[in-house]
């Protein structure tokens, strides 16, 4: 199981004197067309979104050989140009180090180099696995650092229901818990090994 971060980022920080708090559209005492407009269904006009993607932190698989998969995968698949993730090495020597500042700073450096002109910025975090046991610790430490939501993403295969519902509310406690305000939901990818 990883965290996606969700990260909302404010229109008037990008200067079109729009900000996603507001409940009321301003288009609808003024009659003006924008369609950058952001606003949620209560808003007759046209809305467009610009998404983007990061992957800040590099996780290869053991066969890999070439570039990270999710952002190149980003890459083929949509006209998104993510920057390239912090090498895995490069991570391991910060944290071994006791740098986890310094590495955050680069994570900073690739979300806003993500970020540029997009509302909403979807950052991939990391599985813990045998040989990186640190990705639920840094995806806590990447939510904060960004304010981000936070989206689970796991593919139980032929796991129990009630083992995958605990798994997640255990994973959960380094978010501050399933209840907190930045959980925003659990994507569940189901399959059946042949």
């Amino acid at each position: 199981m990883y965290a996606t971060l969700h990260c909302n980022i404010s229109n008037s920080a990008q200067g079109n004197g729009y900000d996603y708090g507001n409940s009321c559209c301003p288009h609808r005492a003024t009659g003006r067309v924008d369609h950058r407009c952001a606003w949620p269904r209560s808003c007759s006009r046209p809305r467009r979104h610009s998404s983007r993607f990061c992957k800040p932190i590099s996780q290869p698989h053991a066969t890999d050989t070439g570039p990270e998969r999710s952002t190149r995968l980003a890459r083929i698949v949509t006209s998104l140009n993510p920057p390239e993730p912090i090498p895995v090495t490069q991570v391991e020597s910060l944290l071994g180090h006791d740098h986890e500042n310094v590495l955050l700073e680069e994570v900073i450096a690739r979300y806003e180099q993500a970020a540029q002109n997009a509302s909403v910025v979807v950052v991939e975090g990391l599985m813990d696995t045998d040989e990186q046991s640190y990705g639920t610790h840094l995806n806590a430490k990447m939510a904060r650092t960004l304010d981000a939501k936070i989206i689970f993403v796991a593919a139980p295969a032929a796991i129990p229901p009630r083992q995958v519902a605990d798994t997640v509310e255990v994973v959960a406690r380094a978010y501050g818990g399933i209840r907190h305000e930045r959980m925003m939901a659990a994507f569940l990818i189901w399959w059946m090994p042949r």
